[in-house]
């Protein structure tokens, strides 16, 4: 008998990404500033905070303007916020927020497979850091609406379409 699973919006977009090689027709550094630009887009307007500043320090960042040990300062007060709200969408919110400012979201350096040695015989193993970039974004934009994984890929076909 064959068990069939209800797969997920974020797993479901990630599957098309991966088959369609959408993720593969832009740069690590791109992806990023399409995320923070649907975050500021699509899912700011899902609250009453004012979030702006949170987006702003992280393209800071991007642009050289802040250093890393000022946005993980910034990164530490987003998780103090997210520790202080209550309502479960805001946190949910609050989550992609955080993510967004997360020095290896922000940095390719720690968004990629790498391969390392690990024996004498030299074969190699896959290592992988705990942050995939891609999957880790849609599942928390999934947690503020589900609808979201469907629209962000069709934010990112559009940005390969016109670039």
């Amino acid at each position: 008998m064959r068990k069939t699973e209800k797969i997920s919006p974020s797993e479901l977009i990630y599957q098309k990404l991966s088959e369609e090689k959408i993720l593969e027709k832009i740069d690590y550094s791109d992806f990023v500033k399409i995320c923070l630009e649907f975050v500021e887009y699509f899912i700011f307007p899902f609250s009453d905070r004012e979030l702006d500043s949170y987006i702003d320090y992280s393209k800071d960042f991007l642009w050289g303007r802040i250093d890393e040990k000022q946005i993980l300062r910034y990164q530490k007060e987003a998780f103090d916020d997210f520790g202080n709200i209550t309502d479960e969408h805001e946190k949910a919110i609050q989550a992609v927020i955080c993510l967004c400012l997360n020095y290896k979201f922000l940095t390719e350096a720690h968004s990629k497979w790498k391969t390392e040695s690990k024996n004498p015989i030299w074969f190699k193993s896959i290592t992988h850091y705990t942050l995939d970039s891609i999957p880790t974004f849609l599942h928390y934009i999934e947690a503020v609406d589900g609808k979201l994984c469907e629209y962000f890929y069709e934010y990112l076909k559009v940005y390969i379409k016109n670039k």
